[in-house]
């Protein structure tokens, strides 16, 4: 065996390499660039939850109004303590995300060979994941999904090892990760459910079912989630109810999207290791018989997940972020199957020394895969913090785009108003501020006589306006 196989063949230097690359891709610059709408969504709610003190998360407000929305109070407990600690900053709103995505990393490493005893395996499951586009993205970004795909997939691990190894603390440690899943993303949380009872028919343990400690590690799921939801639906009744579960009928019905949206997001985004993935999934019935049942969780897993994810009409790509951790193990598998001369893995451990080094030294990728929706706006925050009142916009789909930014960066109510008041509130009110989107406004302008009523005091950047009524 050369040198260099040995220095290949070494587990520890495997990991140090998963490590140091994945702190690079994950952490570096995590404060360059503005948050996202949706990550300065969550952001503010963890601000306002450590601000009113109301950490069980019973009285959820967003601004001036209490806000029933569709999400448990986890991944809120988590931005609050790193605000609490860190300032609530781009950074340290990120730094969750970035602790979980990067735990995913690890636990991958070593879940892999631990099932599969096979270190080409567990390192190159990791490499793909680690080199994931939405994975990094989302990775660096202030919204749950990393943190529930790390308790998604750790639950189902916990579980697959108390049935394989016959370890029955792992079963309670799977109750407490699929309460924290629950806990984290509500119903997306119970599709581990649904996914056991389908492998263990696929393996012909199905009887596991009725087993005592499987039992009581639902009951404990049960009394890690129970007690938060039953709390929200005594205080407020059908209010939660309609807003919490309702969400779940309203984007099933009245979002429309293209039934292959998520095919298309995976096709668009999921390079260069689409090929393999493709590849892994037509040879996933020839792999080893040593890890049959490992390869069986992954692909019922990516099979139900899937399924249920296309039955809604609405598609959201943050979704599919679970789905990228076994997408990664087939990926891999494809890899090494197609790969026999080793040559694409040697160009593939290049790229993965340069990237990360580029990362470093030039502002190039990742800053590409950070939000560019508040870099704009950004550039007019001193504008705006000097206006001592509210400011007003059109109640559409821009609004919460202004009112997140703005809460969150400038603690400033953004008012949605309809667009027959909006105009009133021009027209026959004086000293009122008012924003909106270049395009809205030249809309309204080209629409309404007001033109002159409107005094423009920032038009720093092309899709943002700041207007006051001239007095």
């Amino acid at each position: 065996m050369t040198k260099i196989e040995k220095i290949y063949s070494s587990k520890f230097l495997k990991l140090s390499f998963i490590i140091l690359v994945s702190l690079i891709t994950i952490f570096h610059r995590l404060d360059e660039s503005p948050l996202g709408f949706d990550d300065a969504h969550y952001a503010q709610r963890a601000k306002e939850l450590l601000k009113n003190r109301d950490f069980f998360y019973i009285n959820p407000t967003f601004g001036d109004e209490i806000l029933l929305d569709n999400k448990p109070p986890v991944v809120y407990w988590f931005l609050a303590l790193s605000g609490w600690i860190f300032g609530f900053k781009n950074w340290s709103m990120r730094l969750s995300s970035g602790i979980f995505g990067f735990l995913s990393l690890i636990m991958m490493f070593f879940v892999v060979y631990y099932f599969t005893k096979n270190l080409e395996y567990s390192f190159w499951s990791t490499f793909i994941l680690n080199f994931t586009q939405q994975f990094i993205y989302y990775s660096r970004s202030a919204t749950p999904e990393t943190i529930f795909n790390f308790f998604f997939w750790s639950s189902l691990f916990c579980f697959y090892t108390a049935i394989e190894k016959n370890k029955p603390l792992f079963i309670y440690l799977f109750g407490i990760l699929l309460g924290l899943a629950i806990m984290t993303r509500q119903v997306f949380g119970l599709m581990i459910l649904i996914i056991i009872p389908v492998y263990l028919m696929v393996i012909k343990r199905i009887n596991y079912l009725l087993n005592i400690n499987f039992i009581c590690a639902l009951v404990v799921s049960m009394i890690i989630s129970i007690p938060w939801h039953s709390v929200m639906v005594v205080k407020y009744g059908n209010s939660f109810v309609n807003n919490y579960f309702g969400v779940i009928i309203n984007y099933s019905i009245s979002r429309e999207a293209h039934w292959y949206e998520y095919i298309k997001k995976i096709i668009e985004s999921y390079w260069p290791w689409l090929p393999f993935l493709i590849f892994g999934f037509l040879n996933f019935k020839n792999i080893n018989k040593e890890i049959k049942n490992f390869a069986i969780l992954i692909f019922v897993s990516v099979f139900i997940y899937l399924f249920i994810l296309h039955i809604p009409k609405f598609k959201a790509p943050q979704y599919l972020v679970v789905m990228y951790l076994p997408f990664s193990f087939i990926s891999c598998y494809g890899l090494i199957k197609l790969d026999r001369n080793f040559i694409l893995r040697k160009i593939f451990i290049i790229l993965g020394i340069l990237l990360p080094a580029l990362w470093l030294f030039f502002p190039i990728i990742p800053d590409t895969l950070d939000s560019n929706e508040y870099k704009k706006l950004s550039e007019s925050f001193n504008e705006i913090k000097s206006i001592g009142k509210e400011i007003f916009t059109l109640l559409n789909q821009e609004y919460w785009h202004f009112k997140n930014g703005l809460l969150f960066y400038l603690d400033k109510n953004v008012v949605g108003l309809k667009e027959a008041d909006f105009i009133d509130s021009i027209v026959n009110t004086s000293s009122n501020f008012y924003i909106l989107k270049w395009k809205d406004f030249k809309d309204l302008s080209e629409k309404y006589d007001f033109e002159k009523k409107i005094v423009i005091f920032s038009s720093q950047t092309e899709s943002v306006v700041f207007m006051s009524k001239s007095y």
